[in-house]
């Protein structure tokens, strides 16, 4: 048992901090687009792929977090599970096309059809991929899941640069995201694992339906809570508001992004596999996770209120100083919804996914009603207060069902304010450089680095348990790099 959570721990940490750098891509590829696109031309892209997620989350079957939470999966009940996702993909891509006019008529944005359309592809490329890096993932071997990431990542970055470049409009974003989706088809199928073929099996499918079923529910209320407030903003307020809002909305959610769905990612199959192994380390494996994520995302919040006027105008130029009041306010929601993470991969681990669903409605109920009556006559910052509310108000939900499993929620608060301090840490010397440095550029990169150094000598002052936690994090992923091979069969054969 030791070796195998030894092993565990060694891989996750690993997938840990490679996820980190695939965020870091991401982050260049969002600055990039904001430096090379107006504000308006990104508001059409959000709506366009906007619009086609909602079909998406919607009708989504979550039978690929089945296959990761079922102890045994066959290769019949793989190849059922895909060929049950190519179908969905098919019908979600004649749908968009076909349903483009009439979304783009709703939403006020008839400049979108064309780009909706081409978007519309997505669902089936995502389909097509192959569920190779989730089987791997059942045993905790998550490299080659996160090198398909790292490597799709990369081409994204490029292809929109150059088709930016080229075209000057929402239009290079929504080809590179197409593009980049042919990419990780191509990509998924070089992952040993899994052998590509149509087949289906009615009980096979309806078995595993019935664990995704709570699943996709709350994906479709996670999407709600996430995304509704884009359609809303872009209808009402227009697309070079939401431009500026989509973007403080990314860069505020940088906890979550960033931090918090790379834990669900390491997380999820890591207690799963401890859970049916009967392992009774998964509540402390879920305590250090949350340690983690508010930990990391405590600093990020700390560090992006004070620097936020220097970041948006530094980085990515006057045009986008719309964005910096609705930035500090979503930066909160962002934290929130960062230290609910661990659970939410908990609740899914223990194939308990009904236990996010009620929470997560309410979140998108408080979000969609409060957005639509307050981003008209308060704007974007209004909006973004709408949204601090939706991820506040399920809190203790969250906390009856953590009790509801065996865990503290007090126990859980107390975790994430022992992190505070040294955030507080961070935020302060941030915020001194932005008093000291008049340049914006040169005070956002100073106070980037003059932040996250300070925050680094406050954790191990004052925060020893995080401190060790930090190091042994980075010490498991260099132990990863020389640990055996897993099993190159990721199902059981027939």
């Amino acid at each position: 048992m030791s070796d195998r959570r030894s092993r565990v721990v060694r891989s996750g940490a690993y997938a840990f901090v490679a996820s980190l750098f695939v965020r870091v891509i991401a982050i260049v590829r969002a600055v990039v687009f904001a430096r090379l696109l107006i504000p308006s031309e990104v508001g059409r892209f959000a709506l366009a792929a906007g619009a086609m997620a909602t079909i998406d989350a919607l009708t989504d079957t979550s039978l690929r977090y089945a296959l990761v939470q079922r102890p045994n999966v066959t290769l019949r009940a793989a190849q059922t599970m895909w060929t049950a996702l190519i179908v969905r993909g098919a019908v979600l891509t004649g749908a968009g096309v076909a349903l483009a006019p009439t979304a783009a008529t709703l939403l006020h944005a008839p400049s979108t059809i064309g780009l909706m359309r081409l978007v519309a592809f997505v669902p089936l490329l995502s389909a097509l991929q192959s569920p190779a890096g989730w089987l791997r993932a059942r045993d905790v071997d998550l490299t080659p899941q996160v090198r398909l990431e790292f490597a799709a990542a990369t081409a994204e970055l490029l292809l929109t640069v150059g088709l930016i470049l080229a075209t000057h409009s929402a239009w290079g974003l929504a080809g590179a995201t197409v593009l980049g989706g042919c990419f990780r088809v191509f990509c998924s199928h070089l992952i040993a694992g899994f052998r590509p073929a149509i087949r289906f099996d009615r009980r096979e499918l309806l078995d595993y339906l019935s664990f995704g079923g709570w699943i996709s529910v709350t994906t479709a209320c996670w999407f709600a809570a996430t995304n509704a407030d884009d359609l809303i903003v872009g209808r009402i307020a227009g697309t070079g508001p939401l431009g500026l809002y989509r973007l403080a909305f990314r860069i505020g959610h940088l906890p979550v992004t960033e931090v918090s769905e790379t834990i669900q990612k390491v997380l999820f199959p890591t207690l799963s596999r401890m859970l049916e192994a009967g392992d009774d380390g998964g509540d402390a494996m879920f305590a250090r996770s949350l340690m983690v994520a508010s930990g990391l995302s405590a600093v990020i919040l700390a560090i992006t209120v004070p620097l936020a006027h220097d970041l948006v105008l530094g980085l990515l130029g006057p045009r986008w100083l719309g964005a910096v009041g609705p930035l500090r306010v979503l930066a909160v929601a962002g934290f929130i919804r960062a230290v609910t993470g661990p659970a939410v991969a908990l609740f899914m681990a223990a194939g308990r996914p009904r236990l996010n669903a009620g929470a997560t409605a309410l979140s998108a109920i408080v979000l969609i009603v409060g957005v639509a009556l307050v981003v008209g006559p308060f704007g974007i910052t209004g909006a973004s207060a709408m949204v601090v509310a939706a991820v506040a108000v399920p809190l203790p939900l969250w906390g009856a069902a953590l009790h509801s499993v065996g865990l503290s929620p007090w126990l859980c608060l107390r975790i994430i304010l022992e992190r505070a301090p040294a955030a507080l840490v961070a935020g302060a010397a941030a915020g001194a450089v932005v008093l000291a440095i008049p340049s914006p550029t040169v005070a956002a990169v100073a106070g980037l680095a003059v932040g996250g150094a300070a925050w680094l000598l406050a954790v191990s002052i004052l925060d020893r348990p995080f401190w060790g936690e930090l190091r042994g994090i980075f010490g498991a992923m260099r132990g990863a790099r020389q640990r055996n091979p897993v099993d190159q069969g990721a199902v059981d054969r027939d």
